[in-house]
């Protein structure tokens, strides 16, 4: 088995199985580095991170790694569903996609949002890996498992926001919903014609 050195470190992004288990994949190499969950520290999945060669597979020869430092954050929205867990204690289970771990939510920090509603968070820190990552609640999208909450979650998971600015909103609301005889007479008219 090769001798690691200290100083093997790659840096590269985090991609996070279903399972738990990291790889972290570094543009210079030909294989990723597989990172068991337990060696993950605070990492997310699509984080950039720095991660250190422990060793190989005994079978595959493939490298294992533990993440020793996270360079920049991927994620600025996730998405989950509220749960409450005692007096004061909320937790949120984030949909699959979005993360490895239950996000602790402050009650100041709920936003309005009740347990059972789908919500859309950001993460405020995690600094250690022994304890939950601590969140705030950005927006409600419905009640858990609703067609709407379903269609806007899956849009959140990709970064999108469902909502128009305040100008687009005022600006469309603006607009007539009936056409103005001025138009009409502009135009040739050919509502009433069997073509």
């Amino acid at each position: 088995e090769p001798a690691v050195k200290e100083d093997n470190v790659h840096t590269g992004k985090l991609d996070v199985t279903s399972r738990g288990d990291g790889y972290v994949i570094v543009e210079d190499r030909d294989q990723d580095i597989k990172v068991p969950s337990r060696q993950m520290s605070t990492a997310l999945d699509g984080d950039i991170v720095k991660v250190r060669i422990t060793g190989y597979h005994k079978k595959s020869s493939k490298a294992i790694g533990k993440i020793v430092e996270i360079e920049k954050r991927a994620r600025s929205k996730f998405v989950g569903t509220l749960r409450k867990e005692a007096h004061n204690t909320y937790i949120i289970e984030p949909d699959q996609k979005s993360s490895r771990v239950d996000f602790f939510v402050s009650p100041d920090d709920l936003n309005g949002a009740e347990p059972g509603q789908k919500v859309t968070f950001n993460l405020v820190s995690w600094d250690d890996v022994r304890g939950y990552p601590q969140a705030s609640i950005d927006s409600i999208l419905g009640d858990a498992g609703s067609n709407e909450a379903n269609i806007l979650s899956i849009l959140a998971e990709k970064q999108f926001d469902a909502e128009f600015p305040q100008e687009v909103e005022s600006f469309s609301n603006s607009i007539p919903d009936e056409i103005p005889q001025k138009e009409i007479d502009r135009r040739l008219d050919m509502r009433d014609e069997v073509v």
